[in-house]
């Protein structure tokens, strides 16, 4: 028994010494590797270079996205779905005043003790 185990550490050991040989014998690139886009894609999947604004070619210039233009659009065109009497009834729910039920305030109170 006590032989299988010094001959596994044995053989642990070896192996360990033989990776960090081979990991400090690596051959090493230079940090630029001196590659084109050529050299790393294919014709097919190169990625494609959108033209940059060219004023004397182009009468307007390509327009920026605008997130909260966009936003605004979308809940305008959630908000002309909506029939008059929806919206009443919206804003009638939103005013009535609420009251936290009592398992909210339970979890409040544990999250307060917890904290402590």
């Amino acid at each position: 028994m006590a032989k299988g185990l010094i001959i596994l550490g044995v053989f642990f050991i070896l192996s360990w010494c033989w990776i960090a040989y081979e990991i400090w014998t690596a051959p090493l690139m230079p940090d630029d590797f001196e590659l084109k886009d050529e050299d790393i894609w294919p014709l097919d999947e190169r990625p494609i270079d959108e033209p940059e604004y060219d004023a004397a070619i182009d009468r307007h210039k390509p327009e920026e996205w605008d997130e909260d233009h966009a936003l605004d659009m979308v809940l305008n065109d959630m908000v002309s779905d909506l029939s008059p009497r929806d919206i009443s009834k919206i804003v009638e729910e939103s005013e009535k005043e609420s009251h936290p039920n009592k398992e909210l305030k339970e979890a409040v109170e544990d999250f307060k003790e917890d904290l402590k």
